[in-house]
């Protein structure tokens, strides 16, 4: 699933990359510390590919995890720059919410998640775009008429109403 959001970004951005590696731990965020899986751990072994870019999304682990999102952001920005400053390009994508519908549904993370989203796109818009580069993954799958952020009908979700299983 990560590499299908990771090749949708790349369609929606418009940018071409040749993956060399996927370093993202499965459920790891600024929650995960505790279990050792952190960004720094993940920001190293990008570096040791000799990549340019970097893609980053996520939140929705932190959400689910009662994370204050102003964490979550303040962790997304201080991964951002440090890849940044190591030379890196960032693509930066909005991850898309989970279905209503889904028996884990939480107004309350679903909310936290809105937040970092929506905090993460003003923070990349004040950004150098040469540097930092907004991709709204979840814009594309999010049906804007929904009040709770659903997807759009056309888009079918895994069992979890979370992952998107048609990308």
């Amino acid at each position: 699933v990560a590499c299908g959001y990771i090749t949708h970004a790349m369609q929606a951005s418009g940018h071409r990359l040749n993956i060399l590696a996927v370093c993202a731990v499965g459920g790891s965020g600024v929650s995960a510390d505790i279990n050792g899986l952190n960004f720094d751990s993940q920001l190293t072994n990008a570096l040791a590919y000799n990549a340019r870019n970097l893609i980053v999304m996520g939140g929705i682990n932190d959400a689910k995890a009662g994370i204050d999102p102003l964490v979550v952001i303040d962790a997304y920005k201080k991964l951002v720059t440090r890849a940044v400053m190591a030379g890196l390009r960032v693509f930066v994508c909005t991850q898309p919410c989970q279905d209503s519908s889904s028996l884990t549904y939480s107004v309350k993370w679903q909310g936290a998640m809105l937040a970092i989203q929506q905090a993460m796109r003003l923070w990349c818009a004040k950004q150098n775009p040469m540097n930092v580069i907004l991709v709204e993954t979840a814009g594309v799958y999010v049906d804007p008429l929904s009040p709770t952020a659903n997807p759009k009908p056309n888009y079918a979700y895994a069992s979890d109403k979370l992952h998107p299983s048609n990308v």
